[in-house]
């Protein structure tokens, strides 16, 4: 097993349509003893990359994000919630989806804000449909159908929309909507670099 290096951008190359992230991955045939082995071995790669992802603590991953056009998803995600006792429960969720393909998307919806590990450095508000179903092969090569609703529905959207080339921030619209996130590492990195070369002093207009 290895990391896989992330396919990242930032604000302004996410304007660009001719990113690769935004090219659209293949199904994988699943009859191929071959390509089933590459394919079992990119998904382990794909979990380890994803623990890795501390501290930025991704939840998910596409094939396309690690430079793959292959419809493959890994998710890794831990829900809290209260009991009737206020007890905090965890909820864990783990799924390898290949060549997954949603069979019923609510009409209902609702908005809830998303980042990803390809440009992690900014979020936004995105409205998602609050149900899902969708038909997939597992790690294992056996067909599942899996419904989620909330958060893992939100999940399964954004990452099967990398999958078509689409991009959360493509859903919001305008980019000068996305927020950005000052994670700690992030101002001591700025620091650190302040330290080392001088704060960068601004273009005069």
């Amino acid at each position: 097993m290895g990391l896989l290096p992330i396919v990242g951008v930032n604000l302004n190359t996410l304007k660009l349509s001719e990113i690769a992230l935004r090219q659209k991955s293949n199904d994988i045939d699943i009859d191929n003893k071959h390509s089933r082995e590459v394919v079992q071995q990119l998904v382990e790669d794909m979990f380890e990359t994803l623990y890795a992802s501390h501290p930025v603590s991704g939840v998910a991953l596409a094939a396309l994000q690690v430079g793959v056009l292959l419809r493959v998803v890994v998710v890794d995600y831990t829900e809290e919630r209260e009991d009737d006792d206020k007890k905090i429960l965890r909820d864990h969720y783990s799924y390898a989806l290949i060549n997954p393909q949603f069979t019923y998307k609510s009409e209902e919806t609702v908005k809830g804000r998303e980042s990803c590990l390809s440009y992690p450095t900014l979020s936004g508000e995105v409205e998602r449909s609050l149900t899902v179903r969708l038909h997939t092969y597992d790690q294992d090569f056996i067909k599942r159908d899996i419904e989620a609703t909330g958060w893992l529905a939100r999940i399964f959207q954004h990452e099967l929309d990398h999958l078509d080339g689409i991009l959360y921030a493509d859903r919001i619209g305008d980019l000068n909507r996305l927020n950005p996130i000052d994670f700690p590492y992030i101002r001591r990195a700025r620091a650190t670099a302040e330290s080392l070369y001088g704060k960068k002093s601004k273009k005069q207009k």
